[in-house]
C-alpha cells in the first residue's frame, strides 16, 4: 500500500480510506506504536493520560493496549 504522500495524483485515480485491508495494517502499525512504549512512561503513571494508549484504545487496537498493561 503506498502511502497517500508519495502517490502522484492522477486521472481515474479512486483513494479507498477505509477497509478491512487497511484497518489491518493500521492495527499492525499500532501493536508494533504500543509494543515499544515504555512501561514506565512517567506521563502514563502520574496522570493516567498517555495519548497514544488512548489513539489505540479509541481506534484500532484495544485489545493490543489492554494485553500490553497486563503485562506490567
Amino acid at each position: 500500500m503506498p502511502a497517500s504522500c508519495t502517490t502522484p495524483v492522477a486521472e481515474g485515480l479512486k483513494i479507498v480510506t477505509q477497509n478491512k485491508k487497511l484497518a489491518d495494517v493500521r492495527r499492525g502499525i499500532m501493536e508494533l506504536y504500543i509494543s515499544d512504549h515504555p512501561l514506565d512512561c512517567l506521563t502514563c503513571s502520574a496522570n493516567g493520560d498517555c495519548e497514544l494508549q488512548d489513539m489505540a484504545g479509541a481506534s484500532v487496537c484495544a485489545k493490543c493496549v489492554t494485553t500490553r498493561l497486563k503485562h506490567t
